[in-house]
């Protein structure tokens, strides 16, 4: 999908995390990459790593090795919408963003849905940062992917927190938020995912049971942080408090879900909160 986009200046960065058998593959990527690449392919990049470091170290060592100003992760099962580079790069470039989050099409055999939402989405636009980082301690509404990051943010706030192993990008929105990092939301789908993957499909295995297990640490330091808060806790800090702990409940018995009651009483309160446009 990379080879399909109409943006006149694209480097790519393959970076391998520990496949055994990289060296058998690698010459046939890169024969298909040359035969199959436009003009607008400048310059490609193949990394292998000798052993499995995970996908936070993976990215951030893809990070390292780029040149270019904005960056878009692709991952298995994932695929970006024709010529959609050019129209999130115009968007980000209009603002001067430093991160731009975009909804996602999730499908497969059975199914094709947006997420967020379009009213979702737009209650996400019109929220403030601190509106923004409150209602992402109740719960990751973020897509991981789908975002176009300007390779300035990394220089500023640093790159993905490495203490993670597998989950990227939920500490990263807390860390960027909480030091009152703008994100933008354009309202226009730059890709498409494949819910059929490894990291998409919920098994007992060691891969998910790990993910469960860096999620669970999220909360518990959202508890934590909330319990150090000295002057006590308000209704909205009670309420994170209480989600939290269902959460990593609802994590104990390796359950994605949360009850639709509270997800729905979210929406609901940041809807009110949100309806002036943000002004930050």
């Amino acid at each position: 999908s990379i080879l399909i986009q109409d943006y006149e200046n694209i480097e790519y960065v393959l970076a391998d995390d520990g496949s055994l058998n990289f060296s058998v593959y690698k010459n046939k990527i890169e024969n298909y990459l040359q035969e199959n690449k436009k003009c607008n392919i400048k310059n490609i990049i193949l990394y292998h790593s000798e052993e499995n470091v995970g996908t936070v170290k993976n990215y951030n060592k893809a990070i390292e090795l780029s040149n270019g100003k904005y960056l878009i992760t692709i991952s298995d099962d994932l695929f970006n919408l024709p010529n959609s580079l050019s129209k999130v790069v115009k968007y980000a470039e209009e603002r001067n963003s430093l991160i731009v989050s975009t909804p996602v099409i999730y499908f497969n055999d059975k199914e094709c849905r947006v997420v967020p939402g379009k009213w979702r989405f737009k209650i996400l636009q019109r929220m403030t940062i601190s509106q923004l980082y409150t209602m992402l301690q109740y719960a990751c509404y973020l897509p991981a992917v789908g975002i176009l990051y300007n390779k300035e943010l990394f220089n500023r706030y640093g790159v993905f927190d490495e203490t993670f192993k597998y989950v990227e990008d939920y500490p990263y929105w807390l860390h960027l938020l909480k030091n009152n990092v703008k994100i933008d939301f354009m309202n226009l789908s730059i890709v498409k995912y494949r819910t059929s993957g490894l990291s998409s499909t919920l098994t007992v295995s060691e891969y998910h049971n790990a993910v469960i297990e860096e999620n669970k640490r999220i909360f518990l330091e959202i508890i934590d942080n909330l319990k150090s808060l000295e002057n006590g806790l308000n209704y909205k800090d009670k309420f994170i408090l209480y989600s939290a702990k269902k959460t990593i409940q609802g994590l104990e018995k390796a359950s994605w879900s949360r009850t639709p009651f509270v997800t729905i009483i979210i929406w609901i309160y940041f809807y009110f909160c949100s309806k002036n446009r943000r002004k930050e």
